[in-house]
């Protein structure tokens, strides 16, 4: 997308909001470069632009939508997100999930670690087969495991696959996402993730029946719900 179109729809979200120049570029670049950005003369850094929406109170996806500009990045949201909340056991959308990958782009790495999880939910369903499911599973945790850390949509990804792995491939996945959530600290979307990682693996616990473990997982459970606010999780740990 061209950077002339990214300031002038800028400009256009400053001007509504009735924000001033200085404002937005303040402790970012000059007023006089920032007024060149916002009329299409010069381009600036990714970082700066970051900031930029940040000071309008802006996101980069929220930017790529107003712009309407990149149907691309519509498709591949609509995949993302389709998967996030897809039920498991929905072989039609399982399959629509990897049609739609198919028909987008072979070389999108996070969607072909999308399409790895559905193709090993599918081979689940239909069989019940939990080894030969996890063969897909596997490829995807080991390209993830070699990261020197994880981002958002790794931590999310991982979390929808997390309690398909036997036990100790469980407590060493949970360790190293727990790592990279406290990354984010203070991002409560994934200290949720965090939390029902826990309560999750304390049940995985609990059905081997490693019972002291389950508890001292439980009993930090609890002091993160009420930290969080979460009082139905709150129940469920009691």
């Amino acid at each position: 997308m061209k950077y002339v179109e990214i300031g002038l729809t800028i400009k256009k979200i400053r001007e509504d909001k009735g924000i001033s120049q200085k404002f937005v570029a303040s402790n970012i670049m000059t007023q006089s470069n920032y007024s060149r950005f916002e009329n299409g003369i010069i381009d600036v850094s990714s970082q700066a632009l970051l900031k930029i929406l940040d000071r309008l109170d802006i996101t980069p996806d929220e930017i790529m939508i107003i712009l309407n500009k990149d149907t691309t990045f519509e498709v591949r949201k609509d995949i993302i997100n389709s998967f996030f909340n897809l039920t498991y056991n929905n072989k039609e959308e399982l399959n629509l999930i990897i049609e739609k990958i198919n028909n987008y782009d072979s070389e999108d790495l996070f969607l072909q670690q999308i399409k790895k999880i559905c193709e090993s939910l599918l081979i689940l369903l239909s069989t019940s087969d939990f080894k030969k499911a996890n063969i897909g599973l596997i490829e995807v945790w080991y390209d993830l495991s070699k990261r020197n850390r994880l981002y958002k949509a790794d931590i999310y990804l991982i979390n929808s696959i997390l309690f398909l792995f036997p036990l100790e491939t469980v407590r060493t996945i949970k360790s190293f996402v727990e790592r990279n959530i406290d990354y984010y600290k203070g991002e409560k979307d994934l200290e949720k993730i965090k939390l029902n990682i826990s309560i999750n693996f304390s049940l995985l616990l609990i059905k081997n029946q490693l019972f002291e473990e389950s508890l001292r997982i439980i009993d930090n459970a609890i002091i993160l719900c009420k930290q969080l606010g979460e009082y139905l999780r709150l129940g469920i740990c009691y």
